[in-house]
């Protein structure tokens, strides 16, 4: 189902993106710099349900990371896909919103490439790529416990009381797997990430990337 959309009255001026290493390393985009205009859709996840709201405006307040607390108007809703707008639009494939408005918890991340190289085509699904200007580049790093897993599978987790965010210029994806590694091709010895911290231009979003110089 396709919702009328109609204007709202929040503003965000820095959003937190978080941004897993492989997809960066799958090909997806190139490596990230401060400074850099880029295209991209936003991608949501839990950890919590989506709860229906009475309130009719759109809202994002940063919690930590990239997790924030949100009221959201469902823009799109469909089997198995859900967009949402709460200043910005970002779609879901596991969260199933049950209203019009929606409250909840919310983790934002980079489209891998479900929206550029699938969603996009589908004429029902909004546009949801916005330009994004990098203004800023976290580097999340831990080392790797053994721990416990979705599933309740035993894995190797990040020791988070040794959580590490460092300020970089630009991500090195590639790089920094190699040096987490004792010897090419075995397992890595710690884990890390990135945030963007990027401040959103005023272009409309698009269902394809623009041409950047």
């Amino acid at each position: 189902m396709l919702y009328p959309l109609k204007p709202l009255v929040v503003f965000v001026a820095e959003w937190h993106i978080g941004l897993s290493p492989w997809i960066i390393q799958d090909g997806n985009y190139g490596d990230f710099h401060v400074g850099q205009v880029a295209d991209f859709a936003l991608e949501v996840f839990g950890p919590g349900p989506l709860l229906p709201s009475e309130l009719t405006e759109g809202r994002a307040t940063l919690i930590e990371g990239c997790r924030y607390s949100v009221n959201a108007e469902v823009a799109y809703s469909g089997s198995d896909l859900a967009v949402l707008d709460f200043g910005v639009r970002a779609y879901s494939q596991h969260l199933r919103p049950t209203s019009r408005w929606v409250g909840g918890e919310l983790s934002l991340g980079i489209d891998p490439y479900f929206y550029f190289e699938q969603l996009s085509k589908d004429s029902r699904v909004p546009p949801l790529i916005y330009a994004w200007k990098v203004t800023r580049i976290l580097r999340d790093s831990a080392p790797y416990i053994e721990g416990v897993g979705p599933g309740g599978r035993k894995a190797w987790v990040w020791d988070e009381p040794k959580r590490v965010s460092e300020d970089v210029d630009h991500t090195d994806a590639w790089g920094e797997d190699r040096k987490r590694r004792a010897t090419p091709g075995s397992p890595p010895t710690s884990g890390f990430a990135y945030t963007l911290i990027c401040t959103n231009l005023d272009e409309p979003p698009a269902r394809s990337m623009r041409p950047r110089a």
